[in-house]
């Protein structure tokens, strides 16, 4: 049983005051009267942690756009052309739809299960689907075992004699 019911419960049966209950079990005084107020109108089920997700997200990407950014993906794919996120844009732009940035393009397409042809070959690419250069090696760095190792040249170390 989580401390939200313990807390709500040792006040509805009168065994503990509001304070002495919220500070047994850690909460804030506030937070258990808002509690008990979601346990007075929805019973021991409203207790459940709600959802965080918002009601609404006026910032996201209309359902038609989404599927227009799809379709027009089927249709390049089908035709041989390229049909990289900049090149969905552009006609986008041309179809006098409101075309969202490259990226969300791409977010768009991974969401629906598309790949890119370097993903698909197995290569690395970065965010705008360019091949990654594979890293130089690093330098080989001289390292001694011991104290006192002086480097003479690139193949052999000398010993110093300290007296």
């Amino acid at each position: 049983m989580s401390k939200h019911r313990v807390a709500v419960l040792k006040v509805v049966s009168k065994q503990r005051t509001v304070s002495a209950a919220a500070a047994e079990v850690g909460l804030s005084r506030q937070h258990l009267q808002r509690l008990l107020r979601r346990y007075r109108e929805g019973g021991l089920d409203a207790l459940e942690p709600r959802s965080r997700r918002p009601h609404a997200s006026p910032g996201r990407l209309p359902d038609a756009v989404r599927e227009r950014i799809v379709a027009v993906r089927t249709e390049l794919t089908a035709r041989g052309l390229d049909a990289g996120p900049l090149t969905i844009a552009w006609h986008l732009k041309r179809e006098s739809v409101a075309a969202p940035s490259t990226s969300t393009v791409r977010r768009v397409l991974h969401a629906a299960g598309h790949q890119f042809q370097s993903e698909e070959s197995g290569g690395a690419c970065d965010a705008w689907g360019k091949r990654r250069r594979a890293r130089t090696p690093r330098r080989r760095r001289w390292y001694s075992e011991r104290v006192g190792d002086v480097l003479i040249d690139l193949s052999r170390f000398g010993r110093l004699d300290v007296p």
